[in-house]
C-alpha cells in the first residue's frame, strides 16, 4: 500500500469514527433569550485532503454536517417560545496533529504516510489544532426571526466547541 493510500485509509477510518460521536447538549442565555441545543449528531463528513510530514498530520478542506434540536424562550416584553430542528454545515476545516516528541526532534522522522501506531500516538500524545472556516445553518420550526438572531450564538458555540475538541 502506498503512503497516499495509507493516508486515505486512515482518514476514512477517522471519518467513520467521527460520525459515531455525539455532541454534548448545550444550554445558556444571552440577555433575555434562553436556549438549548440537544440531540446533536454529526450526519455527514467530507474527507479532507491530508499530508504527513515529520510527525505532523495536516488536513485541509474538510467539512461536516450536524443535525440537532433547539428550544428557545424569550423572556422580554413579548414572551415567546420556539422549538424545532437545525442543520449546521461547517466547511473549510483544517486540522493539524503533531507528535510532541517529533516537535522536539524535528527532522529525524521523515515519514510521509500514516500508520495505525503513529495515528494513535498523535491522538494520545500530540498537539491538535483545529480551525473552522465557514458555518451555515438552517432552522426548521417556530420563530424564524428569533432563530436568525440566535444563529450568531449557535455559530460561536459550534466554532468554539469544535476548535477546542
Amino acid at each position: 500500500m502506498s503512503g497516499h493510500e495509507a493516508n486515505n485509509s486512515q482518514l476514512k477510518n477517522l471519518a467513520e469514527r467521527l460520525l459515531q460521536q455525539d455532541i454534548k447538549d448545550h444550554e445558556g442565555a444571552s440577555g433575555s433569550l434562553f436556549y438549548k441545543f440537544t440531540g446533536m449528531k454529526i450526519q455527514n463528513a467530507k474527507l479532507p485532503q491530508a499530508s504527513m510530514v515529520a510527525g505532523r498530520l495536516q488536513t485541509r478542506n474538510g467539512a461536516i454536517c450536524i443535525n440537532g434540536n433547539y428550544s428557545l424562550f424569550y423572556d422580554g416584553i413579548l414572551k415567546r417560545t420556539a422549538d424545532g430542528d437545525f442543520t449546521v454545515m461547517i466547511s473549510d476545516m483544517a486540522v493539524s496533529l503533531e507528535d510532541v516528541r517529533s516537535a522536539r526532534n524535528r527532522g529525524r522522522d521523515g515519514r510521509d504516510s500514516v500508520d495505525h501506531d503513529l495515528l494513535h500516538r498523535l491522538i494520545r500524545n500530540g498537539v491538535c489544532v483545529c480551525k473552522i472556516g465557514k458555518i451555515k445553518a438552517k432552522f426548521q420550526g417556530g420563530s424564524a426571526g428569533l432563530c436568525l438572531f440566535f444563529f450568531r450564538i449557535l455559530v460561536k458555540f459550534m466554532r468554539n466547541s469544535l476548535e477546542e475538541q
